[in-house]
């Protein structure tokens, strides 16, 4: 996948798959779980969640034809080393279309449920070779969840980042941020949000989910790294980081 390619952003509607083409209708890729699809078999076993290239006009069809990147999610999760943050963590494998891991992304979630969890806290990425180059964050009242990188400055790795904090970093050029996955709230008439309530269809035509590339990267492997890390982080946590419109 070229990624230089794909006029960002894109935006996709949530099916069995979600399908995500630019403002001009072009297609781009796709997102499958493995809870909706049979092949490739292989992948199927491991629950990997593909990124790649479908037929978005046949949806019966649920085969890739070309597989750029896909990720696991380790069943194992350890509590973070800090107790005072009240989190478990585990890490989501992240691979290419050849099957080379390209990173690793630890994610957050609660310990206890009923002590607070600040999901606010940075989600390390790393790349093949183990080295930290970045985090996800949670924006709950933007809608979004972002990936940054950052430089050997930045130093607040364990600490809740707000969003004027972020402005701040940014700003002075401590991290960048490369995408952003946020949901869309489409029109609608009073009749479709009426059936949207009585329906999980009819509601999931109501909202869009759009990636935003916002700066680029060094290389076009940093970049299928961060646009996976990106994709895993939404989905991985849509249950524990839910955005408004979840």
């Amino acid at each position: 996948m070229n990624l230089e390619d794909i006029k960002f952003p894109i935006e996709g509607n949530v099916q069995s798959l979600v399908h995500f083409s630019d403002g001009q209708h072009n297609y781009a890729f796709s997102f499958a779980s493995p809870f909706v699809y049979q092949q490739p078999e292989e992948l199927k076993e491991k629950k990997a969640f593909i990124i790649g290239s479908y037929n978005p006009f046949n949806p019966g069809n649920q085969t890739p034809e070309e597989i750029f990147s896909y990720y696991t999610v380790s069943e194992k999760k350890e509590r973070h080393p800090l107790k005072k943050l009240n989190a478990n963590q585990k890490r989501l494998t992240l691979m290419n279309g050849n099957h080379e891991k390209i990173g690793a992304l630890d994610i957050l979630t609660p310990h206890n449920r009923l002590f607070k969890f600040d999901g606010m806290i940075p989600n390390l990425l790393y790349d093949s070779d183990e080295k930290l180059v970045g985090f996800c964050h949670y924006q709950p009242m933007l809608r979004k969840k972002c990936v940054y990188s950052f430089k050997p400055s930045f130093n607040r790795l364990t600490e809740s980042i707000r969003i004027n904090d972020i402005r701040e970093l940014e700003n002075s050029g401590v991290i960048k941020c490369h995408y952003a996955y946020e949901i869309i709230r489409k029109d609608a008439d009073a009749k479709k949000r009426l059936e949207a309530i009585f329906s999980a269809e009819k509601k999931a035509e109501m909202v869009s989910n759009r990636i935003s590339k916002i700066q680029k990267t060094e290389t076009e492997e940093q970049s299928l790294l961060f646009l996976t890390a990106i994709i895993a982080f939404f989905w991985d946590t849509l249950i524990d980081l839910p955005l408004m419109e979840n």
